[in-house]
């Protein structure tokens, strides 16, 4: 066995390995938070059961029309030799009970109405009314607050009363955006098989017989239509005239014919931001305005309340002034990569810089990009450019930094990101495999400062500026550690 094991190479070395048997420091500690999911536990997320028990009524309601159903059962019976069971007590199995009467196998012909019909969220809004604007004692109640205002949100001086029958729509808008990102799913490939073999679910009709949960979740549609835009990718899904894609628009849509466009309108500054690049992934159908690290809103900010202040208190200790570059392990490089917003020139620019174990400057880069929103887009097109570049220049054991949460995260996750800049985190992941091996970690904007520097510079060039081996004379003392 140990002849084998030698023919095996090495891929942790003993550097590495002394330093993953140290004692974990307060930063490392600080990294894993800020890596982990916001309202997350660690390991891979399970199916949802829901879908399980949405494919179970399915089975059931298919076997109720099932003009075989009684050899069908027949034959179920003639696999069950005998029926016995036990109960678990304190986590033992106690006894073994035989039932008397055998086995009834019956397929039941009523199913759970998934759909709340509009009379019932009626009928629970007006309870609610009644509890606020109700009378006491046959006097009225005073109307303080309009029930509109009721209905915001806490976080924006609301009292965070919902409309239920908007509320139950939403629910049922879930199962159908998963049926739209989640195609691999038992849920997905049930329903798809069923109901819309040869189309997409957006397109699929809805037939009298059908299941009462598909023609609930087929009710929902209208809300995915309204909230939901095209993510530009490499351009070949999309219809330009039909399809919600434009970011500056309300709608997505171009208001007007094609032609219609004035050189220089809004509408024509954000068509160009978008880059069309064949080795981008494909178009793909988002919720416009999911946020970049998959985060949950007003949600993530409760559920994880404990955990921000931790992590408040823990940056808190730290002294900035203290925060310096560090050099990264023996056979390893690191690059450092930051994105910098030109408001006034609709640009952003990214800077890139490599340095080795002993802090010897390699190479840099900086580029003035014609494509990117907002610090968004420029934080992930310089996560994008730094690996790039990376493999032009050294391919090999890379340690990749930035100033950046969101971007180290989602360089991280190997979940589906459903954000503006989703595709371009996909890309730059699928580019980490071109190194030997790869690592990504988080560093305070202090420990940042020559990337942050050239990413600032790239205001004053054109198009891209590299340099290799001799340091930029603009950064002066920044590059000093």
């Amino acid at each position: 066995m140990s002849a084998v094991l030698d023919q095996v190479p090495s891929k942790v070395t003993e550097e590495m390995n002394q330093a993953l048997g140290k004692e974990f420091t307060t930063m490392e500690v600080g990294v894993a938070l800020v890596q982990m999911g916001p309202i997350k536990a660690l390991g891979p997320d399970g199916h949802q059961i829901v879908d399980n028990i949405m494919v179970a009524f399915e089975a059931m309601h298919s076997l109720n029309s099932f003009k075989g159903r009684a050899r069908w059962i027949e034959l179920v019976m003639n696999c069950i030799m005998s029926i016995s069971y036990s109960v678990m007590v304190n986590g033992e199995p106690n006894g073994m009970i035989y039932p008397l009467r055998g086995l009834r196998l019956k397929i039941q012909g009523t199913y759970m109405e998934w759909h709340v019909l509009e009379v019932v969220c009626v009928e629970l809004q007006g309870i609610i009314h009644q509890f606020w604007w109700g009378q006491s004692r046959g006097v009225n109640k005073v109307n303080w607050l309009a029930w509109k205002k009721m209905c915001v949100s806490k976080f924006k001086g609301g009292m965070g009363f919902g409309d239920l029958a908007a509320f139950n729509l939403a629910l049922l808008a879930k199962p159908g955006w998963r049926l739209i990102h989640e195609s691999q799913s038992l849920f997905a490939k049930v329903f798809k098989a069923k109901y819309f073999p040869n189309c997409s679910f957006v397109q699929a009709k809805v037939k009298s017989g059908c299941f009462y949960i598909w023609r609930s979740i087929a009710t929902a549609r209208s809300v995915l239509e309204q909230g939901s835009k095209w993510r530009v990718g490499n351009g070949e899904c999309i219809l330009i005239r039909k399809d919600r894609w434009v970011p500056n628009q309300a709608n997505g849509l171009i208001p007007y014919p094609i032609d219609g466009l004035q050189q220089g309108g809004s509408d024509v500054a954000s068509i160009l931001q978008y880059p069309l690049l064949p080795s981008l992934p494909k178009d793909a159908l988002i919720w416009w305005g999911t946020p970049s690290d998959s985060s949950c809103g007003v949600l993530e900010f409760v559920e994880c309340f404990e955990t921000r202040l931790c992590l408040e208190m823990w940056l808190k200790s730290l002294r900035r002034d203290r925060i310096v570059w560090s050099a990264p392990l023996e056979g390893w490089y690191k690059v450092n990569m930051d994105g910098a917003v030109f408001a006034n020139l609709r640009k952003v620019g990214v800077g890139v810089v490599i340095h080795n174990k002993r802090g010897e400057f390699l190479g840099a880069m900086c580029e003035l990009l014609d494509f990117g929103l907002d610090v968004t887009d420029a934080e992930a097109l310089a996560a994008l450019r730094a690996i790039e570049f990376a493999t032009e220049v050294c391919p090999f054991s890379m340690l990749f930094e930035g100033d950046c949460l969101q971007v180290i995260r989602a360089l991280y996750s190997p979940e589906y990101d459903a954000s503006r800049v989703g595709h371009k985190y996909s890309l730059a992941r699928s580019k980490l495999s071109l190194f030997r091996d790869f690592f990504v970690a988080h560093v305070l904007r202090e420990g940042n400062s020559v990337a942050h520097r050239l990413a600032k510079f790239a205001r004053n060039v054109t198009g891209s500026q590299v340099w290799l081996e001799h340091v930029p004379s603009f950064l002066g003392l920044v590059f000093s550690f």
